[in-house]
């Protein structure tokens, strides 16, 4: 872990942040913000692409048009914090945890995370996919107003997930999942 770039995220200096994680790159290293922990941090136009958030907690944070481009989301956890405008993309990890959080007007896309755990959750006016979610957790996860561009969800378990005014231009496909206390609500170009 850098300890420089984990400080400019506490202090909130997206500009900093990045001129450091560009020398950290010239150097030929790969920036890493491994282990840390943020707490009441609001980040505003981070960019935070090819970063190692390997068991990160972002705890009661507030995310405005922040970037997670091929981030490593290996424990990574998230809890209390509401994204807005932000883009998530090309990453992976497993074992990605997000609780009580909402997402608005947020893409999330290009990925493959196997057993995430997402619960106590808002997605509204989002799009979401390509997304493939083996072996997931969702419990209590809301997707409303938003936009389907095909996911994916192999030996999952979706427990009181809502799913409203959804668009589609691909698929959603379950497979060996178990659903309980789920209902879909004007769901659009869909197939299940």
């Amino acid at each position: 872990m850098n300890e420089e770039l984990a400080r400019f995220v506490r202090k909130g200096r997206a500009s900093s942040f990045r001129i450091e994680v560009e020398q950290i790159l010239e150097r030929g290293e790969r920036p890493s913000l491994e282990g840390s922990t943020f707490q009441k941090v609001d980040l505003q136009g981070f960019d935070f692409e090819n970063i190692d958030m390997t068991n990160v907690e972002f705890d009661r944070c507030s995310f405005t048009d922040v970037r997670f481009v091929q981030c490593t989301l290996e424990g990574t956890y998230i809890n209390a914090t509401a994204f807005n405008g932000c883009f998530v993309s090309e990453c992976v990890g497993e074992g990605f945890a997000v609780d009580a959080c909402t997402i608005t007007r947020t893409e999330i896309g290009q990925m493959t995370l196997p057993m995430v755990e997402w619960s106590d959750t808002q997605f509204i006016e989002c799009t979401i996919g390509p997304l493939t979610l083996p072996e997931g957790l969702l419990e209590r996860i809301t997707v409303r107003d938003g936009e389907f561009k095909g996911i994916e969800i192999n030996e999952g378990t979706l427990n009181h997930v809502t799913l409203r005014e959804i668009t589609s231009s691909d698929q959603l496909i379950l497979s060996d999942c178990e659903v309980s206390h789920s209902y879909v609500v004007h769901l659009s170009l869909i197939h299940i």
